[in-house]
C-alpha cells in the first residue's frame, strides 16, 4: 500500500514539475494573472518571469470599491513580462519582508498606504522544480538499485523470481519474461 502511494505521489510530483517548467517558459514571454474580488478582499495568483506569486489584499475593496452585488468576481489578465513587477523587488518595505533565496514573504500594509492588509508570497521557479523533483529522483534511484540487486542475485528482472536453478537461456517460469543475456 505504501509503495503504491509513493509511486502515485512520485508521478503526481513529476507532472507538477513538467507543469511548472511550462509556466517558467511561458513566464518569459507573458505574465498571467488570475484575480478574484470577493466582498472587500482581492486575491491574485500570477505567473511572472521569475516565479509564481500569490497576493492577498484584505480590505482592498473598501479603497477601490467592491464588486457589484457584493459577490465574487473572477478575471484573467495577461501582461508583458517587462511591465510586471517581479517578486523580489515587489515590496520596498524591508522590515516586514522575508527574502531568502528569492523566496519572498511579505505581510503588512501595501505600498500605496491605507487600511488594507497585504500578504505576498513569491516562489521562484527553480525552487518549485527542486521541490517537485525530489520524489521522482528518489523513485528513480530506488528503481535503479533494485534492478542492480536483482541482476546481481540472479533474480528475474520483472517479478523477482529466483532463476539460479533454471537453465541459462530459459524464460522465467513465474512470469514468462525472457532472461537478460549476461555480459
Amino acid at each position: 500500500m505504501l509503495r503504491v502511494l509513493f509511486n502515485t505521489l512520485s508521478l503526481f510530483s513529476l507532472v507538477l514539475a513538467i507543469v511548472f517548467s511550462g509556466f517558467w517558459v511561458r513566464g518569459q514571454f507573458a505574465a498571467d494573472f488570475i484575480r478574484c474580488d470577493k466582498n472587500n478582499d482581492v486575491m491574485l495568483l500570477g505567473v511572472t518571469r521569475s516565479g509564481v506569486m500569490f497576493l492577498y489584499l484584505e480590505g482592498f475593496g473598501l479603497i477601490m470599491g467592491s464588486p457589484a452585488g457584493g459577490g465574487s468576481q473572477w478575471s484573467v489578465d495577461t501582461a508583458e513580462p517587462a511591465g510586471v513587477n517581479d517578486g523580489p523587488g515587489l515590496i520596498d518595505d524591508e522590515k516586514s519582508q522575508i527574502n531568502f533565496l528569492d523566496l519572498v514573504v511579505h505581510i503588512g500594509t501595501p505600498p500605496f498606504g491605507g487600511s488594507a492588509q497585504l500578504v505576498v508570497l513569491h516562489v521562484p521557479f527553480w525552487l518549485l522544480l527542486l521541490l517537485t523533483m525530489v520524489l521522482p529522483m528518489v523513485r528513480f534511484v530506488r528503481w535503479r538499485r533494485a534492478g542492480r540487486a536483482r541482476r546481481r542475485l540472479g533474480l528475474c528482472m520483472q517479478c523477482g523470481y529466483d532463476l539460479r536453478g533454471t537453465s541459462a537461456g530459459a524464460a522465467c517460469p513465474e512470469c514468462g519474461t525472457a532472461r537478460a543475456a549476461s555480459a
